[in-house]
């Protein structure tokens, strides 16, 4: 993947060198829990380039928590698609798979009488303890909650689609960044690097700055590439859209607008960046957690870069026949 300065994001990509056995991993994992069941379609689906991408986002991963992180972001995607196909996507359907997924996202799901029964469910179920194992009791329930936070954004976008609802950028931004579950995939950074960032963190404001900007980068940079997917379905989710309808400007002049607004942003992350020194000398990190916490601001910088040039690779933005 080479880097693209269009943006004025000076992030540069390393590769995992364990990215050939995660994408062997990842696609017969696909194969056995039946998320891919042609030649066809794994081939279509090795066009979007997912491991590649996963395999940028954590290049310090091992090659297990590597396989785990590409399992992760695989299904999600796949998951997105569900909700997404032709007849599936209700209101009804999105908020099952809700309430199904949390209550198999427990230690003991069967106390709730749910068990895995569809291939999103039982890989899920599988991907769901393969994350987690390791990780402390606190970072599990914070992972809980972004996920219940995706699913329920994915329920009112589903809804918002069902009713043609159409968004202003605010509320959008807003949904936008649980939908995009760029927590989650950050959160990842600390379980592939076995570290966890220190909790009081997540409640300052000088450090939800930095990750609030990484998330909207990566949800601007995937809508800048996917607007052209997402008018085809009538789908009302995304920044160029918004901007177009909102502004009353052409569509040049919304994309134009976008790209200044990743810019912008670039600059925010940055010097927010700049800020968190300091930040750690007040809260007396100790030198761990320091670590834990440059490791994953370090990891977003990958993310947001992987997204930049992912993004316009990838032909899972296609509105070609078959793609």
């Amino acid at each position: 993947m080479a880097a693209d300065d269009q943006f004025g994001i000076p992030f540069t990509v390393r590769v995992s060198p364990h990215l050939d056995q995660a994408r062997e991993h990842h696609i017969a994992w696909l194969r056995e829990h039946s998320l891919l069941t042609s030649t066809a379609q794994v081939q279509r689906y090795l066009t979007y380039r997912m491991s590649e991408a996963v395999a940028c986002c954590y290049p310090d991963a091992g090659g297990a928590d590597l396989a785990v992180a590409t399992d992760f972001t695989g299904w999600a995607r796949l998951f997105d698609d569900m909700l997404d196909a032709p007849g599936v996507n209700s209101v009804r359907t999105a908020e099952e798979a809700r309430n199904r997924l949390l209550a198999l996202s427990s230690k003991a799901p069967t106390v709730s009488g749910v068990s895995p029964c569809t291939p999103i469910e039982t890989s899920f179920a599988d991907m769901w303890s393969r994350v987690t194992e390791g990780m402390s009791p606190s970072w599990q329930q914070r992972f809980t909650r972004i996920l219940d936070r995706f699913l329920a954004a994915c329920c009112t976008e589903t809804r918002n689609r069902q009713q043609h609802t159409q968004l202003t950028a605010e509320q959008y931004r807003t949904l936008r960044r649980d939908s995009v579950w760029c927590e989650g995939f950050f959160a990842l950074i600390e379980r592939t690097n076995r570290l966890e960032v220190p909790a009081q963190l997540f409640s300052t404001s000088q450090f939800t700055v930095v990750q609030n900007a990484g998330s909207d980068l990566v949800a601007l940079l995937n809508d800048l590439y996917s607007f052209k997917v997402e008018e085809s379905k009538g789908d009302c989710h995304n920044m160029v859209l918004i901007t177009e309808k909102e502004r009353g400007c052409s569509r040049d002049e919304a994309i134009a607008h976008v790209r200044q607004d990743i810019k912008d942003l670039t600059r925010q992350f940055l010097d927010g960046e700049g800020h968190l020194p300091a930040l750690y000398r007040s809260l007396g990190l100790n030198a761990h957690q320091r670590l834990a916490a440059e490791r994953y601001v370090e990891g977003m910088r990958n993310f947001v870069a992987t997204t930049r040039d992912w993004s316009a690779t990838s032909d899972r933005y296609s509105t070609e026949p078959g793609q």
